[in-house]
This record gives structure tokens, sequence and C-alpha cells, in this order.
């Protein structure tokens, strides 16, 4: 059988309602979250835009909206939607 670190990740993983294929979920143990990597979902995103909205850059304030990204992930997310919004 899998070890329940393992076990905990495929369930929070399937619950997650197959989220975008390209994204890896994983848990983080000093946190007991489970964290993203790779593509934000669409809700992610949606989370972030309703954080930057409510706490501008205040980002250990928007990672407590989307449990799971981290606080860099989360800035450097910013940093590219910025950049974006520049060049549109």
């Amino acid at each position: 059988s899998a070890p329940p670190a393992a076990a905990a990740a495929a369930a929070a993983a399937s619950s997650a309602a197959a989220v975008a294929a390209n994204t890896v979920s994983t848990l983080n143990h000093s946190s007991g979250q489970v964290e993203n990597t790779g593509r934000w979902t669409s809700e992610e995103h949606r989370l972030f835009l309703q954080g930057l909205e409510q706490h501008g850059k205040g980002w250990k304030k928007i990672a407590t909206l989307i449990k799971s990204r981290t606080v860099v992930q989360i800035r450097t997310h910013a940093q590219k939607y910025f950049q974006k919004l520049a060049k549109a």
C-alpha cells in the first residue's frame, strides 16, 4: 500500500476534480498543505485576482486565499501577470 503522505496527496489531487493535466500537486510536509506546481488553474488565477483587489501586493495575505500556492509562486505569477498587462 502507498505511504500515508502519498495517499493523502493522491486523495487531494483526485478531489481537486482533475485539475489541468500540466499541474502537479505535491504534499508540503512542513505545512501539511497540498501545493501545485506548473500551470495555474483558472480557479487559482481567479483567487489571485480577488486577492490582488483586496490586498494589493500583499503576497502573504493573498497566499491565505490560495492554499495550493506558495508566497514565492504567487509573487512570480504576479510578475508575469503584470508583464502581460504591460504588453497589452
